[in-house]
């Protein structure tokens, strides 16, 4: 009777150490995954003018070597682009980039965007 309690004690303790074990490399894997990337990436916001294809642009982006994609804000379909050094440094090379991509859809005739104003330098921008 004492050897199966003396099992049951030990079956007991190696649950416990086996649970801490597991809970820390559960954390640990979770914060590691958090700074993966090193700081939080920041984004440039684009509202896309009526008439052109969200796809030109992200396209543009794309061979340019950003991450984009399309999205909708407060009704205004916008280009979200990834800019890792920071929105300040890559705004005039995307900037760019918008103003170099002047057509209404991939096969569409010429679009002229107009002047290229990202959501932030917009007048009452918060």
């Amino acid at each position: 009777m004492a050897i199966s309690g003396a099992i049951l004690v030990g079956i007991i303790i190696l649950a416990i150490i086996g649970f801490v074990v597991v809970t820390r490399a559960t954390v640990k894997v979770s914060k590691s995954a958090d700074t993966a990337d090193g700081p939080r990436v920041e984004s440039l916001y684009y509202p896309i003018p009526h008439g052109q294809d969200p796809v030109v642009l992200v396209s543009a982006m794309k061979e340019a070597g950003y991450e984009s994609s399309a999205d909708t804000r407060d009704g205004q379909v916008v280009l979200v682009v990834n800019t890792p050094a920071g929105r300040d440094r890559e705004r005039p090379k995307v900037r760019q980039l918008i103003a170099s991509a002047s057509q209404t859809s991939l096969e569409g005739p010429d679009f002229e965007p107009g002047r290229i104003v990202f959501a932030d330098e917009q007048q009452g921008a918060k």
